[in-house]
């Protein structure tokens, strides 16, 4: 499996090629140590979980991917942990419900999306 590092030597990233593509797992790592992202790759495209996290190793968003393609719901955290963002994707494009929060946990926002295009939104507060 290769490696990369940063500078001060810290392991940077771990991945996997098969036939000059991505395959499987890619993990990218900040130079302190922590997870910054971890990725699954089929022939050389996203498939399978995806979740981005900050310097302190709380999670950015999560999210799922087929053959390269947002699938299923995706989710974006603020920096205290709480819920940023619900979004719904099928074959990559907004489907469904797509709702937005403050740092507060409150509900500010709401839309409704079929195949990409926005259907109804709804602003709260």
């Amino acid at each position: 499996m290769p490696e990369t590092f940063h500078p001060n030597g810290a392991l940077k990233s771990k991945y996997q090629y098969e036939n000059g593509k991505l395959q499987g797992l890619l993990d990218v790592y900040f130079d302190n140590g922590f997870l910054e992202s971890r990725r699954y790759y089929k022939d050389g495209e996203l498939h399978g979980s995806n979740e981005t996290l900050f310097r302190n190793g709380q999670l950015i968003s999560k999210g799922e991917y087929q053959n390269g393609k947002k699938c299923g719901t995706s989710s974006r955290y603020h920096p205290n942990g709480y819920t940023k963002s619900l979004n719904h994707y099928l074959e990559g494009q907004l489907h469904g419900p797509h709702r937005l929060f403050n740092i507060r946990r409150e509900l500010i926002y709401t839309g409704v999306f079929r195949s990409g295009n926005l259907e109804r939104e709804v602003l709260h507060g």
